[in-house]
């Protein structure tokens, strides 16, 4: 089972619907059979305490590093650019859609 890291826009837009975007992809994964890691959720982890964004972001490449492979949603993000760009640093594949990571999976 490949274990997918969701890499997203969160601070353009409204936050609220971006997390919502993520964990609606995390569902769609679940049916696909893959695991997920979705960052977003720690929107709701900052709602009880604050945090310095580059606390969060250290955590996430941490995730990006033990992911089989990075799900890039389309929009604009810093966050989700700086994931990407570590993840192919790293050799991990980043793709676009359920059905390229149905490809890496050989189904």
């Amino acid at each position: 089972m490949l274990v997918v890291y969701i890499a997203s826009q969160y601070e353009l837009g409204d936050k609220s619907e971006n997390v919502l975007r993520q964990i609606e992809i995390a569902h769609t994964l679940m049916d696909y059979g893959f695991s997920f890691y979705a960052p977003l959720l720690m929107h709701y982890v900052e709602a009880f305490r604050s945090r310095p964004t580059d606390e969060y972001m250290s955590i996430d490449l941490e995730f990006v590093s033990r992911c089989d492979a990075v799900l890039r949603l389309e929009g604009r993000s810093v966050g989700a650019d700086i994931e990407e760009a570590y993840a192919r640093e790293l050799g991990i594949p980043v793709v676009y859609s359920i059905a390229e990571l149905q490809a890496l999976e050989g189904r």
